[in-house]
């Protein structure tokens, strides 16, 4: 948590005491005066910070209670809800996750803070020990307390039987008559002062890093304790999460001729619901944040109206829209159920015919505005209308949301194809506008090849398109599939969902010891695919590079300013970029899917054995030329 860095700051500065000051003096008059001068201004360190850190631990300590009134308050909503108002029960069951892995990313680690303020309190103990053991000894310290004071009773009693106090006094009371070379050593009037003041520095820093610990410790026992309640919590969550989606995605609901069957009692069943829930006695009703399915709604209305309005002629503009209007209110229509917490009996009466309906109208929109429109509109609407068939069937079966699911997913979907169509378009019109001429341009300035061969050289001018094309607009259309999916989960609150169908493998291969042989999941397919276009690219432009620099070094060793048709052999600097290239994509795919070092061997041989075939005219040729 952001208001700890200041106590973890402060336990840190602990260490700063120079205990190198005390080995680097001989003299023990000038190593306690160093000392003395090093606690001071740990001290002076010390204190300056130790307003802030109050303020800032009256922070945390708010921050604190905020997070226990709201498990608590997370705890009553969990526990409140019924089983048919899926919508609820999703929100609960997703904000007790949220905040449950908030409070382990933020929580601070206390049993390091403990430990560390722990060793200074020792540290500190025992240098005070030191100070006063030092002659003339003094018999206690009364400025800190007898629980932070260091104690070693064997080496007190060897201590006292060695020199008794009385002896010692009697041995100060002579010094002044004794020969300096036999005197014993005793402090003299400053050392014993920088002693006194080293004392007091150190029992101040003594006592703050105790008061430190202190803190620490309540607060690790308030955050134990609240880290209990959520993660009892959690688990119900999760448990609650399994038991819903069996229920959603396996077993489903009563299919929908059953509920006309019995209309009558399920009508008053929806009516008594909803009253519940949005009458006067909805106590424990979910007030949940709105903002998230707003938002997506907006993106699909705002990507969808923006790409017609620029991709479309003013002649195909006011079919387009028609076109897209049956999907765009389907999609406001399954949003505003989420965002009302519609109850699971009324959802289930009303969704099947308002389906029908609206699949009625997506239909006579294809059949209408459809051939007049671009060929591509036509193939999302007529695809619409196929989604929307599966989706009205998952509903008359009894599987409601997942019908929900699938249909808002392509919604979204829709929109990032057009947003991705849209940039499409841009770059295009660009290129036809602005990057052509600026590519016939840089045709004539490569007066050193032929007019046959300039299009090879003309990374310098188009690698800004190429990257766009190659690899930005591919990988973005790949992305957008996990992304559209999170989407539509998030809308009905299944994100732990979303973590399972991405990050799970669905591939999990393990030898007969146990071990890993291939694993395989949404994920890694993705970014092995996004990887694929990154080294395409790559491979493309060191090839680019590489002709340009082989142009320029042949020029400058032959002295000439132009070069013939195939003067030049470009081919086995084209096969070893191309090699090295795929190479090092094979390795990091291999290792991103945790293949063992056995199969890395046959894939290896493999590799070999593939790259020597593809290479061998190139060897040939090259064996011919030498002869």
């Amino acid at each position: 948590m952001k208001h700890g860095r200041l106590l973890i700051a402060a336990a840190a500065l602990l260490l700063a005491v120079p205990a190198l000051a005390v080995f680097n003096e001989r003299d023990l008059g000038h190593t306690i005066h160093s000392l003395r001068m090093e606690l001071k201004r740990d001290y002076e360190k010390r204190v300056s910070v130790e307003g802030r850190f109050a303020d800032q631990y009256r922070g945390q300590r708010y921050e604190m209670i905020s997070i226990m009134k709201k498990c608590n308050e997370l705890s009553l909503m969990l526990y409140s809800q019924k089983q048919d108002f899926t919508f609820d029960l999703t929100y609960a069951l997703k904000s007790v996750t949220d905040e449950y892995n908030k409070f382990t990313d933020k929580r601070l680690p206390y049993d390091q803070i403990a430990s560390r303020l722990e060793w200074d309190i020792d540290r500190y103990a025992r240098l005070l020990e030191s100070l006063r053991r030092l002659p003339p000894e003094i018999d206690k310290i009364e400025s800190i307390p007898d629980s932070l004071a260091y104690h070693n009773d064997s080496l007190d009693f060897r201590l006292r039987t060695a020199l008794p106090p009385d002896r010692l006094r009697r041995l100060n009371s002579m010094r002044d008559s004794i020969p300096e070379n036999m005197r014993p050593y005793v402090l003299d009037d400053a050392e014993q002062a920088d002693r006194d003041s080293c004392i007091f520095y150190a029992s101040e820093l003594l006592k703050m890093s105790a008061s430190q610990k202190d803190r620490v410790i309540r607060d690790s026992t308030h955050y134990q304790r609240t880290f209990l309640r959520l993660k009892e919590s959690y688990d119900y969550a999760q448990q609650r999460y399994r038991v819903l989606q069996q229920r959603i995605f396996v077993q489903g609901q009563t299919p929908y001729p059953k509920l006309v069957s019995r209309f009558g009692s399920q009508w008053k069943r929806a009516i008594r619901d909803c009253s519940e829930k949005y009458g006067m006695r909805k106590s424990a009703s979910v007030k949940g944040d709105s903002k998230a399915p707003l938002r997506s709604l907006l993106w699909v209305l705002l990507a969808t109206f923006v790409a017609l309005l620029i991709r479309l002629r003013h002649k195909h503009l006011t079919h387009g829209i028609l076109l897209y209007l049956p999907m765009l209110v389907t999609a406001a229509i399954v949003i505003g159920m989420r965002i009302a917490f519609l109850p699971n009996s009324m959802m289930n009466l009303l969704l099947p015919p308002l389906l029908l309906i609206l699949l009625i109208w997506q239909s006579i929109a294809c059949l209408h505005h459809g051939p007049r429109v671009p060929g591509i509109d036509r193939v999302f609407s007529w695809t619409t209308v196929f989604v929307m068939i599966g989706a009205l069937v998952c509903a008359f079966l009894g599987y409601i949301y997942v019908g929900l699911l699938i249909m808002i997913w392509w919604f979204f979907q829709i929109a990032a194809i057009l947003t991705i169509m849209t940039i499409v378009f841009l770059i295009d019109l660009f290129k036809t506008k602005v990057l052509d001429k600026r590519v016939e341009e840089y045709k004539k300035r490569l007066t050193f090849l032929p007019a046959s061969e300039r299009e090879n050289l003309l990374f310098g001018v188009t690698w800004t398109y190429d990257l766009v094309k190659m690899v930005v607009i591919p990988v973005i259309s790949i992305l957008s599939i996990a992304l559209c999916v999170k989407l539509a989960l998030d809308v009905f609150d299944f994100s732990d969902l979303y973590n399972t169908i991405i990050y799970k493998p669905f591939v999990n291969l393990t030898n007969s010891s146990g071990g890993s042989v291939l694993r395989l999941s949404f994920h890694s397919v993705l970014v092995a695919i996004c990887l694929y276009f990154v080294f395409r690219f790559i491979n493309y432009a060191a090839y680019s590079i590489y002709q340009s620099i082989r142009y320029a070094t042949y020029m400058k060793k032959v002295g000439r300013k132009h070069v013939r048709v195939n003067e030049i052999n470009l081919s086995l600097g084209k096969s070893i970029i191309s090699a090295i290239t795929w190479i090092v994509y094979v390795i990091i795919v291999i290792v991103m899917i945790k293949l063992p070092t056995s199969s890395l061997t046959i894939i290896a041989g493999g590799l070999s054995a593939g790259i020597g075939i593809a290479m061998k005219d190139i060897i040939n040729n090259f064996v011919y030329g030498i002869q």
